[in-house]
């Protein structure tokens, strides 16, 4: 049988953004504008560098009734978002109350989602933003794709000449911030207050939090945060860098696999066939190798715990902090359903992982 939506549709609404006019759809309860580009596609030579400006499309208005596809991230995570994936994915949704206008000047919720930074997208079920905008009427939610594992986490001394700022491997976080400065220079056209956004995240979108907190490039871009599990700062991305150089070999591994001599090479490869060396080179990692967020000595200059210890983070910011109840459930071993884990459990579990 098939699901009948008791929300009825209206005239579809057409917002300008700095890029060009988008059109979204209506219902009695929420407005939404899917697939709105805050970057250029990270494709080609924008492989490995940090987010470049989208084009315009103006005068032309663009379709914004259907999701764009999420960055490309392993099968597993299917289930909760479906099979739309690529690299070309640097897009954001935008879900506001029915009723809002250019003048409502309304709070701005920007979600982060996770994924252990290897999956996840921004229209997961478990939050997509309709339900937010749709049940609270004083409140717009924005959701964003950001780049994932390989793609968005490579770090090299050989990719630092691509970042005007030299800094390497953090692009699923840049992108992340790209979209925090696209929600100030446009969200107030969509009924938003750019003075009033809390960026919020789950899992790795809470850790994503962690680090905006801690690098200033990010703190013009929100007022407040909100950290839902994701209670982990320390940085186990490989290899970890500081203003002098990098040490550890994922970078070089890609080469090998690949069969390539230079980053052009590696840069023309299709994207498909980049991820599978990925996931090769997965079979082969030790604790604490892998492709997250790094200390690159420019973006990140340092381990997040040590950031928060000596004060270096965003001043005077409201965090609110909460827990998803067996956030690492799809770990081995780490799942307690139907029953919660106890403390006990909890520490078993921990005792026995290689990184203890």
């Amino acid at each position: 049988l098939g699901v009948v939506s008791l929300r009825s549709f209206t005239a579809a609404p057409i917002v300008a953004t700095e890029t060009g006019r988008v059109r979204g759809v209506a219902t009695d309860t929420y407005r939404a504008f899917y697939g709105v580009p805050f970057a250029a596609p990270p494709i080609g030579k924008l492989r490995w560098a940090p987010p470049a400006p989208a084009a315009s499309w103006a005068p032309a208005i663009r379709d914004a009734t259907a999701y764009a596809d999420n960055c490309i991230h392993k099968k597993d995570f299917d289930a909760t978002i479906g099979t739309s994936r690529s690299e070309d994915c640097l897009y954001l949704n935008v879900f506001t109350p029915a009723n809002a206008t250019a003048s409502s000047a309304l709070p701005v919720m920007v979600w982060v989602h996770g994924g252990g930074y290897q999956g996840g997208g921004s229209h997961e079920a478990r939050l997509n933003g309709t339900w937010d905008a749709a049940l609270d009427s004083d409140l717009i939610v924005v959701t964003v794709n950001y780049r994932l594992n390989i793609f968005g986490f490579l770090a090299s001394d050989a990719l630092r000449h691509k970042d005007p700022k030299n800094g390497t491997g953090n692009y699923g976080i840049q992108d992340q911030r790209a979209a925090l400065a696209w929600v100030q220079r446009n969200i107030a056209a969509f009924g938003g207050d750019p003075a009033r956004v809390l960026l919020a995240g789950e899992s790795a979108g809470g850790a994503s939090v962690h680090n905006h907190l801690a690098r200033p490039e990010s703190w013009p871009f929100y007022s407040r945060a909100a950290i839902e599990s994701g209670g982990y700062t320390l940085v186990l991305g490989s290899p970890v860098c500081d203003a002098s150089g990098c040490s550890g070999g994922l970078y070089d591994e890609l080469l090998h696999y690949a069969n390539c001599s230079s980053l052009a090479c590696l840069e023309a490869l299709p994207a498909t066939e980049v991820f599978f060396i990925e996931e090769k080179q997965a079979q082969t990692y030790k604790p604490g190798r892998s492709y997250e967020p790094v200390v690159d000595g420019v973006d990140l200059t340092a381990q997040l715990a040590d950031l928060f210890e000596q004060g270096r983070v965003r001043p005077k910011t409201p965090v609110l902090v909460g827990a998803t109840r067996e956030d690492l459930s799809l770990l081995d071993g780490a799942k307690c359903e139907p029953d919660e884990c106890s403390e006990a459990d909890f520490r078993k579990w921990v005792a026995a992982q290689e990184f203890q």
